[in-house]
């Protein structure tokens, strides 16, 4: 068995009206699997477990809405040195591409940016 981390994605859609912008999450999991198939089922199923709209009280922006499984982005194999994950295990990694050096600065601050994402 390996571990993987599966990025699971998420949106909010609104019960009424039109939607303009789409709120998404990525959540990345921690997986036990035997293959790369096997971590997607299951990374599939904890997206689906997470749907819903709080038995109806789900709010955003005042608006009724709930959150919606989009899908797995990926799954990756994380790269460890041992059996199990531990310290420095790499669990997740993105590779995108940037206009410029102001902009790395802006991204590693946590400021807005654009960019490229790369896969």
């Amino acid at each position: 068995m390996a571990w993987y981390a599966a990025s699971i994605v998420t949106y909010v859609k609104f019960k009424d009206g039109r939607q303009s912008t789409y709120p998404v999450y990525e959540n990345v999991v921690l997986i036990e699997a035997g293959s790369p198939p096997e971590a997607l089922t299951k990374a599939e199923l904890i997206g689906r477990a997470e749907e819903g709209d709080a038995d109806g009280s789900m709010h955003w922006e005042d608006r009724p809405a709930e959150i919606v499984f989009a899908g797995v982005r990926k799954i990756l194999e994380c790269q460890n040195h041992e059996d199990r994950p531990g310290d420095s295990t790499e669990i997740s990694y993105s590779e995108f591409e940037l206009d410029d050096h102001e902009s790395l600065a802006k991204l590693v601050r946590g400021e807005p940016v654009k960019l490229s994402y790369e896969e």
